[in-house]
């Protein structure tokens, strides 16, 4: 293992803003090390892991999947639970990460290899449940890894990273996000005020950012990949700080606003296109420090769950030495433990309960994702 004396010798030299020459020589030493640690602190550091090339090495050790050969999905194989919902999000993904130049025969090839990644996932893993937005996440890693080693990287992500998205019913990742606001309160109260101001204002704003890991909000491969960098190399929460750091940064704009739900539930839920995400990374990064999962959870009296990925992450997942693999017959153990935890009768998690105490919210955000739905299918239409 690694003395932290090393670590801290890279944290001085990423302090001083490397060059990407010196940051790849820094990153190689750390892979010839197997020095996880330094890894995981240069991709919190600017540029993360440079290019995508670094990339197919570092990812892989970060999710202990460098060695590991996965079979794929063959079309002859028995049909997966949710394959006509990946069918229906797979035809419309992909084209707003390629090139323009991008001809339909590669990316129909591409597609057809994004599904078979996920299938490949979901069939060795039957209990876990699709999300449309896990799509999202499997693009990136089929276009910056490749097919074969993308399979190999998504499992983990979805094992140790995404699980509680993919139990069976959405409570999980609403559980989530709910700690978006308390987590704002302990960072900015100021801006916490402002937004409990408006009557209910719930953060669902967020969801797709957390549950896709900004992959459905940007549009440019490399930076979707610098936040891959960071996020594969941080606590499953990460998303959820990365969000409290984008609101934070519209601070100003924020206030500015009318205090009233739908005004504001818009003008958050477009993720910025400007975004600095240099300084969203160490904001995030700096919350983190100062305000782990566990106190965030205590804040706001919402804990996830003995069995959440958010709390069995260190022990699970990321303090197994580099040379060991990760066990894949737990999850199935923990996602079961974590749907009673959160499903238990007259417990704070109960979604009976949940859903009758934001009924008003739900009434009004089903009402606009209609109003979204109606809107999407009259411009692809023609009707409008």
């Amino acid at each position: 293992m690694p003395s932290p004396s090393a670590v801290e010798h890279v944290r001085k030299r990423t302090a001083k803003r490397p060059t990407k020459h010196s940051k790849t020589r820094l990153i190689n030493e750390a892979v010839a090390a197997g020095n996880l640690e330094a890894l995981r602190t240069l991709a919190a550091s600017k540029g993360g892991f440079v290019n995508h090339s670094i990339r197919r090495k570092v990812w892989p050790l970060l999710l202990h999947s460098a060695n590991k050969q996965r079979e794929m999905f063959s079309e002859g194989a028995d049909e997966q639970r949710d394959a006509s919902q990946i069918a229906l999000d797979v035809n419309r993904s992909l084209a707003h990460l390629l090139q323009p130049d991008t001809g339909e025969t590669r990316l129909e090839t591409l597609r057809k290899e994004l599904s078979n990644l996920l299938l490949t996932v979901l069939s060795r893993h039957s209990y876990l449940h699709y999300y449309q937005g896990f799509h999202d996440v499997a693009s990136v890693l089929l276009l910056v890894l490749k097919p074969t080693l993308a399979s190999a990287c998504l499992e983990p992500l979805a094992l140790f990273y995404l699980r509680d998205f993919m139990a069976p019913s959405l409570q999980s990742s609403m559980n989530q996000i709910s700690l978006l606001f308390p987590l704002i309160a302990l960072v900015s109260p100021a801006t916490h005020e402002c937004l409990s101001s408006i009557e209910g204002f719930l953060p669902y704003f967020c969801l797709s950012w957390v549950i896709t890991w900004y992959s459905h909000d940007i549009d440019d491969l490399s930076r979707i990949a610098r936040l891959f960098d960071f996020l594969i190399a941080s606590n499953p929460l990460m998303p959820v700080y990365l969000a409290a750091a984008v609101v934070l940064s519209q601070n100003e704009q924020l206030v500015e606003l009318e205090a009233e739900y739908s005004t504001v539930h818009h003008f958050l839920s477009k993720f910025p296109s400007d975004a600095n995400l240099e300084m969203l990374i160490k904001q995030a990064y700096n919350m983190y420090k100062l305000h782990p999962p566990e106190a965030v959870q205590k804040s706001a009296k919402l804990p996830l769950g003995r069995a959440s990925v958010v709390n069995r992450f260190k022990v699970d997942f990321e303090r197994l030495p580099l040379t060991q693999e990760y066990d894949d017959q737990l999850p199935q153990k923990l996602l079961n433990q974590h749907v009673r935890e959160v499903e238990k009768p007259g417990g704070h998690y109960h979604p009976d309960r949940w859903v009758l105490a934001n009924a008003r919210h739900l009434a009004w955000i089903s009402a606009f994702a209609a109003t979204s739905v109606i809107a999407w299918y009259a411009y692809q239409t023609g009707y409008t």
